[in-house]
């Protein structure tokens, strides 16, 4: 404790935890204004006259309101701060949130981890509508760039109500407003060009972004460029030089895991007196390695780093439209089209980077449809306001790869529901209702490698009946929030809301080597859907030098879905076997962040996040949750100085603690056991000192940012490589903006 207590008395800084300067609801290029989305009047809230103001939810929320009088809890992640922190992944844009965490591989893989949950449990969305990117397994990134949003959106806690199944723990929403800014809007084009460079990674970033309108049209474009030769770890001693089998098996700057990527974005729109209309294309692009351990060579040589290379491709269109109906009501309607593929090479024992070679072993395409309509209308003698919705999903998924990690089948989801507010002034009371029907079906003629389907297979532990293939959910989830304004500056909130969660076709079917894992997997066709009840009370406080947030949560889950060792190895691959069992689990917690500003120039900001998780016949710990973490922050800033605007200066301590693996439940126990040469499940305690500075000068913004200052050696528990090397060492990112 005594490394706590010298941490808390520390003052430091970051860029990221200012909430100094002006920031606007969207990140767009200047010039551009907002537009109308589903869920809001998309009015602008700045920080100004140095005082903390509110941000302002838009499809969180039955109506516009900020996050400040919100039963739930959110974060909005936008303006100078979304640029200051936005990287490749998705979970480390977002890691700085509280109560927030990311399952990392390298930096292109972010995971994001809200109050434990993860994977098929958090809804990741673009405007409203959820994105599958084949996220059951934990190095399955979100294929998503967050270049490409104008403002990110987290909810904490349950949101079947708005999103459906697999929103147990919260969603992300990815928001981009229309190109349009109003029906008579002056003609008018402008950009942005940024130039990063990233030390730890070896990693060029080059993005650009370009808005015009004229009349009441409205055109944009995004495109974002990323290439690494690998990722760079503290160059220690390995354990192969050592003889410990706790020390890494390869430090310094490491093999395979070198990735790039090519994502961009377009849209155009059109404003009307009645709303407007507006289509966008969104592609991500990703050739990624990643770094795993060779089996023990049979020759008895050394043990040795191996790759594997995979190949990832999304492709989004989406249709949104606005229109006024009435006085009074609103229709937002949004047809989405996103077709996912994921492509893999063969594992270990030879390095098998990209380019991807065929036969792929993992070869697996997704397609997905979806239609929601939300009427919006205003309060209903004068008090109650709100939306109705009705929204239908389509997928399809084939399975060509050699492995059937997951087979071809199709999804079919519909769902109607309703969110309303109540407003009585201080107090503001939430309610909400949804009915959920999801039907799951594997399909034979789309599946290459059939053997985990039942009725098709004679492997021991799937069963023989034809019958399993299809699979029936029906689900009625509610929620109940209420906010009370004691005063200007004080509110207290409670949130309940339950949520479900259907399984997928891979809890179901799941049948082989999951290279990315190192493990093979097994479904259960049998499997229950998850149903879950959550609750939070929260408590903040805003005034212009200080603001606070503190909450706690529970979150009770009956048949939770997770892969558990069963103790037993594939004689074929050598891997130890995870068959996908359930379990009731309860998860709870609680995390405050803090800002201070004790003069006009300073902020100092203190977060602190713990969550639990245990299982019940199990009796033990749950997997995959962050270690507890105390963020110390301090940030200088100041309006302008000589030829300079928004200056900031700063640094930050992060302090994590030890955690212990959920015994053989963890993904990659066996590194905690004693026939593991090399590498780690569980992590000790680490101390991280980051420094970071910016400055603008006319149209251009230089920023400085230093992770890792000390080049500690050190493992996040939440990291997967962990397993084979450290995490990043000392990483000095460079990032240059030009306006125009």
């Amino acid at each position: 404790m005594a490394g706590v207590s010298v941490l808390a008395l520390a003052t430091a800084a970051a860029l990221s935890s200012s909430t100094a300067a002006a920031e606007t609801v969207a990140g767009r290029a200047p010039g551009t204004a907002q537009g109308t989305g589903d869920g809001a009047d998309e009015r602008a809230m700045v920080v100004a006259n140095n005082a903390i103001v509110e941000e302002l939810v838009i499809t969180a929320a039955p109506v516009a309101r900020t996050a400040f009088v919100n039963p739930a809890q959110v974060s909005v992640l936008a303006g100078p701060r979304k640029r200051a922190e936005q990287t490749a992944g998705l979970g480390q844009t977002l890691d700085r949130l509280a109560g927030v965490a990311t399952i990392a591989t390298g930096p292109q893989v972010g995971k994001p981890v809200i109050r434990g949950l993860s994977g098929n449990r958090i809804r990741i969305l673009s405007n409203d509508v959820f994105l599958n990117f084949q996220q059951y397994g934990v190095r399955h990134p979100a294929n998503v760039d967050p270049y490409l949003a104008d403002r990110i959106e987290v909810v904490r806690g349950s949101q079947s109500v708005l999103y459906g199944s697999d929103a147990m723990g919260g969603a992300v929403n990815l928001i981009v407003e229309p190109p349009y800014a109003g029906t008579d809007a002056k003609p008018d084009l402008s950009g942005v060009v940024t130039a990063e460079y990233a030390s730890a990674f070896d990693a060029v970033t080059t993005a650009v972004e370009m808005a015009g309108v004229a009349g009441a049209w409205g055109a944009d474009g995004r495109f974002v460029f990323r290439d690494s030769t690998g990722m760079t770890v503290p160059d220690t001693a390995t354990a192969l030089e050592t003889g410990n089998n706790r020390d890494p098996l390869v430090t310094g700057k490491l093999p395979f895991t070198g990735f790039d990527q090519l994502n961009g974005s377009f849209a155009l729109g059109r404003a009307a007196d009645w709303g407007g209309v507006s289509l966008r294309w969104e592609g991500w692009r990703g050739d990624q390695d990643y770094l795993v351990p060779d089996p023990p060579p049979p020759d008895g040589d050394p043990l040795q780093p191996g790759g594997i290379g995979q190949r990832l491709v999304n492709d989004l269109v989406q249709l949104r439209a606005d229109v006024d109906v009435a006085e009074g009501l609103r229709l937002a309607a949004n047809l989405t089209y996103v077709r996912n593929h994921r492509r893999a090479n063969a594992g270990p024992p030879e390095p098998q980077p990209v380019p991807i070679r065929d036969p792929a072993v993992i070869d697996i395409a997704r397609e997905q449809v979806s239609g929601r309509v939300v009427l919006h209308h205003d309060p209903l003698a004068g008090r109650l306001s709100g939306q109705v919705g009705v929204q239908i999903d389509r997928e399809w998924q084939t399975s060509r790869g050699t492995t059937a990690l997951t087979p071809g089948g199709d999804v079919e989801t519909y769902a109607v529901f309703a969110f309303e507010e109540l407003d009585l002034g201080a107090l503001k009371l939430d309610a909400g209702l949804r009915l959920d029907r999801r039907e799951t079906r594997a399909d034979p003629d789309a599946t290459d490698d059939v053997s985990g389907i039942p009725g098709l297979s004679d492997l021991p532990g799937v069963p023989d009946d034809p019958a399993l293939q299809r699979q029936a959910f029906t689900a009625v989830t509610g929620s109940l929030g209420a906010s009370y304004r004691l005063s200007e500056r004080l509110v207290l909130a409670a949130n309940m809301a339950s949520g479900f969660r259907a399984p997928g076709l891979f809890d179901l079917f799941v049948n082989g080597v999951h290279g990315g894992v190192a493990a093979v997997q097994l479904g259960d066709p049998t499997l229950s859907q998850e149903r879950s009840l959550s609750t939070d009370l929260s408590a903040r406080w805003q005034s212009d030098w200080l603001s606070v947030e503190a909450a706690v949560y529970r979150n009770r889950i009956d048949d939770y879905i997770f892969p558990g060792g069963t103790g037993e190895t594939d004689p074929g691959s050598g891997n130890p076997i995870f068959r996908i069992q359930q379990d009731d689990a309860t998860f709870w917690g609680g995390d405050i962040d803090l800002t201070v500003r004790p003069t006009g120039w300073l902020d100092h900001r203190l977060t602190y996040e713990r969550v639990e998780g245990s299982l019940a016949r199990a009796d033990t710990e749950a997997p995959l949750l962050p270690a507890d973490r105390l963020t110390n922050a301090l940030t200088a800033h100041r309006d302008a100085w000589g030829p300079f605007t928004d200056l900031r200066l700063g640094g930050e301590l992060v302090y994590a603690f030890a955690k212990d693996a959920a015994g053989t439940l963890e993904p990659f126990a066996q590194f905690d056991g004693p026939g593991s040469a090399f590498g780690t499940a569980s992590t000790d305690d680490y101390l991280l000192v980051n420094l970071s500075a910016a400055a603008t000068w006319k149209h251009t913004t230089l920023q400085v940012a230093v992770t890792n200052l000390t080049d500690r050696a050190y493992r996040d528990f939440l990291d997967t490589y962990k397993t084979i090397t450290w995490s990043p060492g000392r990483d000095v990112r460079l990032t240059l903006s030009t306006r125009f």
